[in-house]
């Protein structure tokens, strides 16, 4: 077993940061996702439906309007031209939302140039399929029976498509004031290139305003439950981080003791545990002298000198059970860690809280003092504590109040 005596020195005890590893256990460090980033990631979600029902219609429309004999291809070549770039612009949206690692600004940018290409697409094809379905309606109905026969039509079927940013919406309000313009745009292009037009001008701006309406609430409602999901994930951060504090002292428990010796053993520079267990002597004495509530009080005032001990130095307290805590060192050299356990004996002694049940005049502890090599076996069954554990009970069989180390009492 290695001995500490064989390490080389290590006299620098600012150089331990057990504090500091195990304050992440109570640390709110995981990442909560605020409103905006769910209403990306949900949006994402979103898009991978958006891009394949854009890629599957558009791809109908192209192969409807130029397969000889059955589409209009003649008449709207930009049209066609729009429905080429949609259709690889879906491709691309599809590929984006399968990677990821993708940032939010990469999703925002990507989905509102998508938006854009697709309310530009719907104008081209509400201008040229306008054009188109009129020329060729001119050629079997009567002139005078064109505008009786433009109100039977409703409204243009690719204006559908702008409920697709409306599901989607951005949490940036600039992008939302774009996307009202937009499609503000989008109505009023056609109407001003169009003299007459075959769709109802009063059917479109029904529905431009049902797509904003749809737009804001889709908005609202994602962003709310993005504060509440951000309330949710700090509640159980908090709840996780208490798992490993113990209540009453405020040190550390036995299952941050174990998770800490866990991340040790996995560091393989780390040779060696230092151990230093703690036991409040003749407790339930005092405990049934004074009460359990004044118990209470002697073990947080104990615990609380000790951490002032080890604070300094790096290092932290755990409650291992009941009146037993204790101070674990990786890798300490022997002065070291004989040192602490000597200041911390006399530390708590000095708090000189008085007991009146004939064992001695103020609580005192014993220190078992010892070192392990730090194995899996070791970590997994607390075996690095043994030794310590050995060690106390000889400073008890030989008086307490003292330290123990090697089977032998070095301080009293």
């Amino acid at each position: 077993m290695p001995k500490l005596s064989d390490k080389k020195p290590n006299s620098e005890v600012k150089n331990f940061e057990v504090l500091e590893d195990c304050r992440k256990f109570t640390r709110y460090d995981k990442k909560v996702e605020d409103c905006e980033k769910y209403l990306y990631r949900l949006n994402l979600k979103y898009m991978v439906a958006v891009s394949i029902v854009v890629f599957a219609t558009n791809l109908f429309w192209f192969v409807f309007d130029t397969v000889k004999g059955v589409g209009y291809a003649k008449y709207h070549d930009l049209s066609t031209v729009a429905i080429m770039v949609m259709i690889c612009a879906s491709i691309a949206m599809l590929a984006l939302t399968q990677y990821k690692q993708v940032g939010d600004k990469v999703i925002r940018y990507s989905m509102f140039a998508y938006y854009l290409l697709l309310i530009a697409e719907v104008t081209i094809l509400m201008i040229n399929r306008d054009a188109n379905i009129y020329a060729i309606l001119k050629e079997y109905i009567p002139e005078e029976k064109l505008s009786e026969a433009y109100g039977y039509v409703g409204i243009s079927i690719a204006s559908l498509y702008l409920f697709a940013p409306a599901l989607t919406p951005s949490p940036k309000k600039i992008d939302g004031i774009m996307f009202y313009a937009a499609i503000a745009v989008n109505l009023l292009i056609p109407a001003i290139l169009q003299k007459g037009s075959l769709y109802g001008f009063f059917s479109e701006v029904i529905l431009r305003i049902g797509v904003i309406s749809v737009y804001i609430n889709q908005r609202n409602h994602a962003m709310r439950i993005g504060r509440q999901n951000i309330k949710l994930n700090f509640a159980n951060d908090k709840l996780e981080s208490m798992a490993y504090v113990d209540v009453l002292t405020g040190t550390f428990n036995r299952r941050a003791l174990i998770e800490y010796a866990k991340r040790i053993d996995a560091d393989k520079e780390v040779k060696t545990f230092g151990v230093i267990l703690i036991d409040v002597d003749d407790f339930k004495s005092y405990n049934d002298t004074h009460s359990h509530v004044k118990g209470d009080d002697a073990l947080a005032a104990v615990s609380g000198a000790i951490n002032g001990v080890l604070f300094k130095r790096g290092l932290s307290l755990f409650r291992y059970g009941g009146e037993e805590f204790l101070i674990l060192l990786p890798d300490c050299d022997e002065k070291t860690l004989l040192d602490i356990a000597k200041e911390v004996r006399r530390v708590v002694k000095g708090l000189k809280i008085k007991r009146d049940d004939g064992k001695r005049q103020y609580l005192t502890i014993t220190c078992g003092v010892a070192n392990e090599a730090a194995t899996m076996d070791n970590v997994n069954e607390l075996y690095f504590i043994t030794a310590a554990d050995k060690q106390m009970y000889v400073g008890k069989n030989k008086g307490k109040d003292c330290v123990a180390f090697g089977g032998e009492i070095v301080d009293r």
